[in-house]
């Protein structure tokens, strides 16, 4: 899809491109799409300005989020550690955590009592149910199933998360920062979810990267997000728009979008500074 060179934004460099986060950012708080937002990105589309998803959800759980908005850009899921191109389950970029890391992190979460979850090619996978795990299968439309996790000494997933009580994924993820250094990227998508990542991966790298395969300049770039997992991403782009509730490190470094999710302002900024 070759971008358009005609939208200007109010800052006088041409928008080529368009990337949002989905929960907390385009989504509402009841996991909507609003009319408002879906005739927006149509307007973009028509534009010839491609609009990108950047998620921490699987292919499976942002397909229908693809489908409503009838996008048919690159899809980046599990927080840029796959990217579909919308029409497959196979990832066109794959970047799975190192076998000998995923098993010591299992060994972690089971040390600090944490609900341990695996995604390996759209299947999540864990070892037992909790209440946690009750609440982010009815976020993201998904079912878990329930293995031992010894049973798959080779496992390299996609993505790993710890789920459980914020203040000890904030002590893990010290510990982790500890024994892994770059090796190993986390991040918090929520204060209660623990994103584990192999090292190097980050919505921002893919991103990068997509932008070279696309042939658009990073300054021609706007992103959307809320989450700390949303850090690299913003700062990729060369306008980076934090949502108003979204993580303080966002709202700190970025500029902060006037409207939050519940009232569409990632469409309302794009209406008034892309659009207009």
């Amino acid at each position: 899809m070759q971008p358009s060179d005609h939208t200007v934004a109010s800052s006088g460099t041409t928008i080529q491109l368009v990337i949002s986060d989905l929960d907390g950012t385009l989504l509402r708080n009841d996991l909507t799409v609003s009319d408002t937002t879906k005739e927006t990105i149509t307007r973009l589309r028509k534009r010839g300005i491609p609009f990108v998803i950047a998620t921490g959800r699987s292919f499976l759980g942002m397909q229908k989020f693809y489908k409503l908005l009838e996008l048919d850009t690159p899809a980046i899921c599990y927080n840029g550690a796959a990217v579909f191109d919308g029409s497959s389950l196979t990832p066109v970029i794959h970047n799975p955590i190192n076998a000998q890391r995923a098993r010591r992190l299992i060994e972690i979460g089971r040390e600090n009592r944490l609900h341990t979850q695996f995604y390996l090619y759209e299947r999540l996978l864990c070892e037992s149910r909790n209440n946690d795990l009750d609440y982010y299968e009815s976020i993201t439309d998904l079912t878990a199933e329930i293995i031992n996790f010894d049973d798959f000494p080779g496992l390299r997933p996609t993505k790993g998360m710890y789920l459980g009580d914020p203040k000890v994924i904030h002590s893990v993820q010290q510990t982790l920062t500890e024994e892994f250094g770059s090796s190993l990227y986390t991040a918090t998508s929520k204060p209660q979810f623990l994103e584990l990542l192999e090292g190097g991966v980050s919505k921002g790298a893919t991103l990068s990267s997509l932008l070279q395969q696309m042939n658009i300049p990073p300054e021609a770039t706007i992103a959307f997000g809320d989450g700390r997992n949303d850090f690299e991403l913003l700062a990729a782009a060369g306008v980076g728009i934090a949502m108003p509730e979204g993580h303080k490190d966002l709202t700190d470094r970025f500029l902060i979008c006037p409207q939050g999710n519940n009232e569409d302002g990632v469409a309302a900024y794009i209406r008034e500074n892309v659009l207009r």
